[in-house]
């Protein structure tokens, strides 16, 4: 009886809460904006003042699949939207990803540069539809190892971060740029020069012991290679 008494005290607020839409009014414009826009929207913008909106005002839009991020952080109910195909942010202060950023499992491109990102979730690895990721102008000292496993990866962007060295073993399949200009790297594993799909890589920036050795190495292999 005590439990049934507990569950009853859990799931009535619950249930009222549901009865409307929305928790509370819109807080400002955009979020009215928000919620009078049809359930199809495919492309929304989080503001910086997400934190002050309900957040039932984004996650209404279940079909929505490209999100454009205006903040300075990310809310984790993002993870919510199954559909999403591409986020896309620039120039603010965002630190981390949400963890659990690998159940997006929908998710194809990620761009978010000129941030303050310095680590990723290990959860990353677990998009297996992610063919673009640009992490450029961030602060980024490391990546998880399983992230140079993505296999549908095409373009990894990591351009003027801070990362030292790159894991030994490498096995994208299909990527066909890398853009690791401006970071602290010094050696290169083996593994790099044996990858099936690249194109192009640039090193540029980086105070690689052996600059004369890698060109070689991947001008035998066909790879153009940008060392400025």
């Amino acid at each position: 009886m005590k439990n049934i008494v507990c569950y009853l005290l859990l799931i009535i607020p619950l249930l009222f809460s549901c009865q409307k839409q929305f928790n509370s009014p819109p807080y400002n414009d955009y979020e009215k904006k928000i919620r009078e826009l049809p359930l199809e929207t495919q492309k929304i913008i989080i503001p910086k003042e997400w934190q002050k909106m309900d957040s039932l005002s984004f996650l209404r839009l279940k079909n929505t699949t490209n999100i454009i991020i205006d903040a300075d952080s990310i809310p984790t109910w993002i993870t919510k939207f199954e559909n999403v195909k591409t986020i896309y942010s620039h120039f603010g202060k965002i630190k981390s990803l949400p963890i659990n950023m690998g159940n997006m499992e929908n998710l194809e491109k990620i761009a978010i540069f000129s941030h303050s990102l310095e680590k990723l979730p290990s959860s990353l690895c677990s998009l297996k539809k992610l063919d673009y990721l640009s992490l450029s102008s961030n602060s980024l000292q490391e990546l998880p190892d399983c992230v140079f496993q993505l296999k549908n990866l095409k373009t990894l962007d990591l351009i003027s971060n801070r990362i030292k060295k790159i894991p030994p073993t490498i096995n994208f399949e299909k990527v066909e740029k890398l853009n690791l200009q401006g970071n602290q790297i010094q050696e290169l594993p083996e593994s790099i020069y044996n990858l099936p799909k690249l194109k192009e890589i640039s090193l540029g920036g980086n105070p690689l012991k052996n600059p004369k050795e890698i060109k070689t190495k991947f001008a035998n292999k066909g790879v153009k290679v940008n060392l400025e």
